[in-house]
């Protein structure tokens, strides 16, 4: 329905009806029907005497009879017909006038209309062009983001063997020290143990030291009562006496008091040097206790930070391996993830395992099969149909050749083909690209007799050439060329000399076969990268 309330599409569609309607309602203008009708009646009127003299002619009379009667009762019924069409001409010149009358104040509308909705058209243009610059800018965007992703990713993988080569050398070091930090542990519980027991003997003394100093006080204070009792009763005495001098007895006691009181502080000043021994004796306990308890303390202290330190290191140790196994997976999950954004961009072509057909035929060309098939099917067709010296200058006859070649050859090859899809292809109905191997693809590597008898030396195949050279860089270049589509390495040619001079001049042939077949099982020539 919104389409209804487009002021665009009302237009069109009007617009459409109008022209539609000229084409087909007002066929003829009005000027132009009054004519058409003007002209025939002006036709009727001036020939209407000539028809009558005429037919007043004796034999006008027979020949209208004959003729013209029943033509002008056939005409008869276009009469109506004439009405009609001046009755049709009065009403299409009205209908006209009144559409002209109407369409008018539309012309107005649609004039009003276009003026209003340039303004729009303008805006929906700029729209237009600002939502193709955003789509631009986004894809832009998507872009740069997928190229710095992979740069990041590019950075982390760099940087990955630097880390992996950190941990492997940390973690050693941490190992050897954990020893150490163990046997410091063991030390120092060894230790602790003695200063716990230390201060447990030093505890124990303080505790007999003390009952020894109580009870020498509770003998001070018992002593200390006596001669309180004495002086009270000496004193008694002397006031006694003081007042019966006289009294022998009160003098022999007093002089008994005496005495005793002599005697009994003579035993005080004992009892007090055994108590300031004695408490002297429970202080030094008391400190030696203490320092026990101090020492005792320290000891745990330091027990706990040598535990820490195992601790740390067992914790440190672990996380050292944890991260190292991470990044050690994390160098081949980020080179596929490397793969992936890099073949998204091209700038890589992604490693995947060649389809049976193309391993057996990359064999076939590599081990030179392909090559002297094609020289014996160059010589068949030669000399069965051969090129005239016209048809050798023509390209389209060069091309037809070539493909007959192409098909020659491939038809007396192709039935390779079956044995490598049976070895390396998936079952019906499972993904044919994943890549697996199996015993059946070893043992047919290993013992199987086709693969090696392609690869002794045949016409001027890779095993010939390598026979032939006398330099091992030579051979050497012939042989990764022509198996591997690259020259080798430094440390490959070195390879190649080594294995070729510890062999016997007729055990050469035997030597070039092994290494060629070493490379054609190898996982270089096994994918596509």
């Amino acid at each position: 329905m919104e389409q209804f309330l487009d002021p665009v599409f009302l237009k069109q569609n009007l617009t459409g009806a109008t022209l539609w309607a000229k084409d087909n309602i007002f066929v003829l203008g009005a000027s132009v029907q009054l004519l058409v009708v003007g002209f025939t009646l002006l036709v009727a009127h001036l020939t209407a005497p000539s028809l009558e003299r005429f037919l007043e002619k004796p034999t006008a009379v027979a020949l209208y009879e004959r003729y013209l009667r029943p033509a002008a009762n056939a005409l008869a019924p276009m009469s109506l017909a004439l009405v009609w069409l001046v009755a049709q001409w009065f009403s299409v010149v009205a209908a006209e006038q009144a559409f002209d009358a109407a369409h008018k104040p539309v012309e107005a509308v649609w004039a009003k209309l276009d003026a209003t909705t340039k303004p729009i058209d303008a805006l929906a243009a700029q729209v237009s062009v600002a939502e193709i610059k955003r789509k631009a800018d986004q894809s832009t965007e998507q872009l740069a983001k997928a190229r710095f992703d992979a740069a990041l990713k590019f950075a982390e993988y760099t940087n990955l063997p630097t880390k992996i080569a950190a941990s492997e050398q940390a973690i050693p070091k941490e190992k050897a020290a954990m020893p150490a930090a163990t046997k410091a542990v063991v030390t120092m519980s060894a230790e602790l143990g003695k200063r716990k027991a230390n201060m447990v003997q030093a505890e124990s003394v303080v505790v007999a030291s003390t009952k020894i100093l109580v009870a020498a006080q509770q003998q001070q204070s018992e002593k200390q009562a006596v001669i309180a009792a004495v002086a009270d009763a000496l004193k008694k005495t002397e006031l006694a006496s003081a007042k019966l001098p006289a009294e022998k007895g009160l003098i022999a006691a007093l002089q008994t008091f005496k005495t005793k009181a002599g005697a009994l502080n003579s035993q005080m000043a004992e009892v007090q040097k055994v108590v300031a021994e004695k408490a002297s004796t429970v202080k030094q306990t008391t400190a030696n206790r203490d320092a026990a308890k101090t020492s005792f303390t320290a000891g745990q202290t330091e027990l706990a930070k040598l535990q820490k330190v195992v601790t740390d290191k067992q914790q440190n140790l672990q996380k050292l391996e944890t991260q190292l196994a991470a990044d050690k997976a994390a160098v081949s999950t980020t080179f596929e993830t490397l793969g992936k954004l890099w073949t998204k961009e091209f700038a890589v072509s992604e490693m995947k395992p060649l389809t049976p057909e193309q391993m057996a035929w990359v064999i076939l060309q590599s081990t030179g099969m392909v090559k002297s098939q094609y020289v014996a099917e160059t010589a068949a067709l030669n000399k069965t149909t051969p090129l005239k010296p016209e048809e050798q200058k023509n390209p389209a006859k060069l091309a037809e050749r070539a493909a007959q070649l192409e098909q020659a050859v491939y038809g007396k090859l192709k039935g390779n083909m079956a044995l490598f899809v049976r070895l390396y292809g998936a079952g019906p109905g499972q993904p044919q690209g994943d890549f697996f191997a199996t015993a059946d693809q070893a043992l047919f590597f290993s013992n199987g007799g086709q693969i090696r008898g392609w690869a002794v030396p045949r016409g001027d195949n890779v095993a010939t050439r390598m026979d032939k050279a006398t330099a091992a860089k030579t051979a050497a270049e012939e042989l990764y060329l022509s198996t591997l589509t690259r020259l080798p390495t430094a440390e490959e040619v070195a390879a190649v000399d080594t294995y070729l001079k510890n062999r016997k001049p007729e055990e050469k042939p035997a030597a070039i076969k092994e290494m060629i077949w070493a490379l054609l099982t190898s996982a270089e020539f096994r994918f596509n990268h």
